[in-house]
Parts: C-alpha cells; sequence; structure tokens
C-alpha cells in the first residue's frame, strides 16, 4: 500500500504480488451531505491521478466520497457522466456489532462468488 496526498483527498495504491490488480483509490471525506460538486471534485482529483501518477499497466483509479448523508437519486445523477469510477457512500460514527459485521462479510463473499460462477458459465 502506498499513500500520497493531493488537494484535500488521500491517494492509496495497492500493490500487491501474485499478479492482482494494481491501481489509485482516491478517498475524500466529508463532513457534510454529498452534493454534485462533491462529485465534480473527485472527478478533477481522478484526472489528476490517472495523468500524474497511474502507471500505463495499471487499472483506471477510483474515487470513493465518504459523507455524512447522501441522497441516492443525487448521487446518481451527479457522477452518471462521469467515466471514471466514482462511488458516495455515508459513513456511520460507530461500528455495528460483530455479529452483525461478520454476517455482513459473509453475504458479500456470498454476492461475489454467485457473481464470479455467473459469470464464469457465460460464453
Amino acid at each position: 500500500m502506498w499513500r500520497s496526498k493531493f488537494g484535500k483527498c488521500d491517494n492509496f495504491r495497492h500493490e500487491p504480488t501474485g499478479g492482482h490488480i494494481t491501481g489509485y483509490a482516491t478517498q475524500d471525506l466529508k463532513t457534510g451531505t454529498f452534493t454534485h460538486a462533491d462529485a465534480g471534485q473527485m472527478n478533477l482529483y481522478l484526472n489528476y491521478v490517472r495523468e500524474h501518477l497511474t502507471l500505463p499497466d495499471e487499472a483506471d483509479p477510483v474515487g470513493i466520497i465518504l459523507c455524512s448523508h447522501k441522497d441516492d437519486a443525487v448521487v446518481h445523477y451527479a457522477t452518471g457522466g462521469i467515466a471514471t469510477k466514482v462511488f458516495a457512500t455515508r459513513y456511520r460514527i460507530s461500528l455495528p456489532n460483530e455479529e452483525t459485521l461478520k454476517q455482513e462479510i459473509l453475504e458479500t463473499q456470498r454476492v461475489i462468488e454467485t457473481r464470479a460462477a455467473a459469470k464464469k458459465a457465460l460464453p
């Protein structure tokens, strides 16, 4: 994991071994509600990272906006025309209990495995 700072965002480069995809994840922490301006700002950050930091064999950078509140419709329309991958999600002040986290992880693993199996079954 490699980390740099650009503007108000943290950029993380994932450099695993074993042939996995490498690339940047740019994160922006917002203390307020997600707005269309946040998507535009993230797009600026991602364009900079792609042009100046990303190596030719790396995947395109991904933007993650963590905010205290979000309206799914605003996120949908604000990020719809952006060619890069931008995600907005609401952060939590406290974590769920251990059992809830365990169940969430298991469910996420099940969904990923199901999708992978379905993708393999395609001609």
